[in-house]
């Protein structure tokens, strides 16, 4: 029998629903919860922290940035807007309110605010007052969306028409309106409202507002005037239903529909592809379980996604039920999903370089930071691709395997093979990984007895296996707690034998 030994990169590939099982990439993963894909390793995401309290006492339904003079988060309960800016307890800024779900825009210095039931507000980094919008027939507390495009603010109110102000308007103004109803070819009302900016031609970036209708219809225009000659439609564009009223979300160079069918990028559809020429593209890599999660979901709140400029991510928001939501994150440089479960966001927003989010109960705001999830350990579950190492036909016996993992301390962890596209129930913790020899910490031990403290370090121990089959997938589990963990690559050690 022939020896085996191979050495295999983490699954920086990332989360793979759409593929196979007998055709997957070798460095893409059948499962990967709460993991960080990065280029040469995958670590363990952040936990969270509580980091205000007191919005309400159940959900909060927003959480709000403000960009201006100053940086300032808000949150809204059922009737209540919160500065939760600052750590403890929210400070309360107005209430009374129909519903905590709105959406926002930073424009002109303010924030404008809208929820398709009250009056729309502005906020100026200090006070949120009424707008003093006027329309002769519209009712203006009906108006659920709004953005900015080319110095001016437009609306949506749940029906086929968009309306806007005068340019540089933001607190008060008259606004005029644009039917859509002679133009959308599947009907349908305007859902959201986005813009982005895309290659005209080759000949440089142009700027253009796009409509997203009930129905899946995108319509695009460009121009600076609805009411002028300038004012040209780009092109309409059918894709699928999109799901709640923050489905849109722009990612720098591009702006992503969230749909039933999953996450669409806007720069796709206007070439003229369709969703199956999304599946050919990264996006497609987990549209099978966005679209699995639509089926069961789509119609309940909190669909929704963000993108943090940090590390250069989209985050997906996706309810499970009840008060569970679980998130897709994808790596905007690489192209590579991975699943966080155990983050119980309604909404994300960012605030400087850190993201927070509203908690599904208990009207708290928490933050994404630490190694912990509000003190609890954070579940990880990895699954590679199957490999079938270089020959479909022959049975190979693995009879060791190391996960090279980079890490502060040791680590309780189950780590399995499993064989044939099986997939065994893991009941029990198997093994402990340990990291080299660690440093001490600056100023905490004697000069020149102590050793100089420095990154968490790989462990360098074979775990025993005995796993015959034609294909071989390794599984790792675990619950982290207070520490660092990355993992880098794969050894595996074992033997081929004959054609099957």
């Amino acid at each position: 029998m022939a020896a085996i030994s191979l050495s295999l990169s983490a699954p920086v590939g990332g989360l793979n629903t759409r593929d196979s099982l007998d055709n997957m990439p070798p460095q893409d993963a059948i499962r990967l919860d709460n993991w960080v894909v990065e280029s040469s390793k995958i670590s363990v995401r952040k936990g969270y922290a509580s980091h205000a309290t007191g919005v309400g006492s159940g959900v909060v339904e927003s959480i709000m940035n403000y960009e201006g003079a100053s940086s300032r988060l808000l949150a809204a309960s059922a009737s209540t807007i919160y500065d939760v800016t600052g750590s403890g307890s929210g400070t309360s800024k107005v209430a009374g309110k129909s519903n905590g779900r709105y959406q926002t825009v930073n424009f002109g210095g303010y924030m404008v605010l809208v929820n398709g039931a009250d009056t729309p507000m502005t906020y100026n980094g200090s006070v949120i007052a009424n707008a003093a919008y006027t329309h002769a027939s519209l009712t203006i507390a009906s108006i659920k969306q709004v953005a900015s495009f080319k110095g001016r603010l437009f609306f949506a109110a749940g029906d086929q028409k968009f309306y806007y102000l005068p340019v540089g308007a933001v607190v008060s103004g008259a606004l005029s309106e644009f039917d859509l109803g002679q133009i959308a070819e599947r009907g349908g009302t305007v859902q959201a409202i986005g813009t982005w900016s895309r290659d005209s031609a080759g000949d440089g970036l142009a700027s253009v507002i796009v409509f997203v209708m009930s129905t899946g219809e995108l319509i695009v225009y460009s121009g600076d005037d609805p009411g002028a000659d300038t004012w040209t439609k780009v092109g309409s564009f059918v894709t699928a239903p999109p799901i709640g009223d923050r489905c849109l979300v722009s990612i720098g160079g591009d702006l992503v529909v969230i749909t039933t069918q999953g996450a669409l990028p806007v720069s796709t559809l206007l070439r003229g592809g369709v969703i199956e020429d999304v599946d050919a593209t990264n996006y497609g890599k987990v549209r099978q379980s966005l679209l699995d999660a639509a089926i069961a979901t789509s119609t309940e709140y909190g669909w929704s996604g963000i993108r943090d400029s940090l590390d250069n991510s989209l985050l997906i928001n996706v309810p499970v039920g009840g008060s569970t939501y679980d998130q897709y994150r994808y790596a905007i440089t690489s192209g590579a999903w991975s699943k966080f479960t155990n983050v119980p966001a309604v909404q994300f927003a960012t605030l400087g370089n850190d993201i927070y989010f509203g908690a599904a109960t208990g009207g708290i705001v928490f933050k994404m930071t630490g190694t912990q999830d509000n003190g609890a350990a954070i579940p990880i579950k990895a699954k590679t691709a199957f490999n079938y190492f270089g020959s479909r036909t022959t049975q190979k016996q693995i009879t060791a395997v190391r996960p090279v993992i980079a890490l502060d301390g040791s680590q309780a962890m189950s780590v399995f093979i499993d064989t044939d596209f099986g997939d065994r129930t893991i009941s029990a913790t198997n093994t402990t990984i340990a990291g080299l020899t660690a440093g001490s910490l600056w100023n905490a031990a004697n000069w020149n007895t102590g050793i100089w403290g420095g990154p968490p370090t790989p462990n360098d121990s074979f775990i025993s296996q005995n796993a015959i089959g034609r294909n071989h997938s390794l599984r790792l589990e675990a619950s982290v707690t207070g520490q660092n963990l990355s993992w880098i690559s794969i050894d595996y050690v074992g033997q081929s034998g004959g054609i099957v």
